[in-house]
């Protein structure tokens, strides 16, 4: 594996932690379909579907701009496709 891929691994490990610790149910990490992939797919407390994309910064060069700044429009567009596949499938419930 790859640093760059075993840092995003790292970071989506942590960010399945703290959603578990906050009372999430993970369903599914790294969704793959033709639309693209989605980190986390998860059940928060009001039984909502929820879709996580993570970004993993090793770097602290960058700065601390927010979170949001990192999210590019084509993985908009992605996260978009991907939830969109998923509900049209209804593949996913609250049990």
């Amino acid at each position: 594996m790859y640093f760059k891929q075993s840092i995003g691994k790292l970071g989506e490990d942590i960010a399945c932690l703290y959603l578990e610790k906050n009372n999430y149910k993970i369903i599914k990490r790294n969704f793959r379909c033709k639309q693209g992939e989605l980190d986390i797919i998860a059940f928060n407390l009001k039984k909502e579907l929820i879709f996580i994309e993570v970004k993993t910064r090793n770097n602290i060069n960058y700065g601390f701009a927010s979170a949001m700044s990192w999210i590019y429009f084509l993985i908009v567009i992605v996260i978009i496709g991907v939830s969109s596949f998923i509900i049209s499938k209804g593949v996913y419930y609250y049990d």
